[in-house]
C-alpha cells in the first residue's frame, strides 16, 4: 500500500529497515543466551571481534541500501524501529490487561 502513497524508494527503504531489524535481534539474542547460559563460556576476544563486526555489517549493508537501492532514509528508520515499536505495544497490551484484571 505504501508503494502506491509514497513510491518504490519508500517501499524499499521500509522494508530493508525492517529486514535489518530482525536479523539485529536475531544476532543480539544469540549473544545475549550465550552470555546468560548456565555454563557461561569466558568471552574471548574473538566474541568481542564478532559483535563489532555485526556493527560494521550493520553499516555496510546501510550504506549500501541507502546510495545503491535510493532508499528512503526516513522509511529506513521506520522499519528499523518497527520491532521496537511492536515491544511498547505489547507491554502496553499486558499492562491494560494486567489493570483490567485489578
Amino acid at each position: 500500500m505504501g508503494g502506491l502513497v509514497w513510491g518504490r524508494p519508500f517501499v524499499v527503504g521500509a522494508l530493508s529497515g525492517g529486514c535489518l531489524a530482525l536479523v539485529n535481534f536475531y544476532m543480539f539474542e544469540r549473544v545475549v543466551q550465550r552470555m546468560t547460559a548456565e555454563r557461561p563460556k569466558r568471552l574471548s576476544w574473538l566474541g568481542i571481534f564478532g559483535i563489532l563486526m555485526r556493527y560494521i555489517l550493520l553499516c555496510f549493508v546501510l550504506f549500501v541500501i541507502i546510495n545503491v537501492w535510493d532508499a528512503n532514509v526516513v522509511a529506513i528508520a521506520l522499519g528499523l524501529s518497527a520491532p521496537v515499536v511492536a515491544v511498547f505495544v505489547e507491554c502496553g497490551i499486558y499492562y491494560w490487561a494486567f489493570i483490567a484484571k485489578s
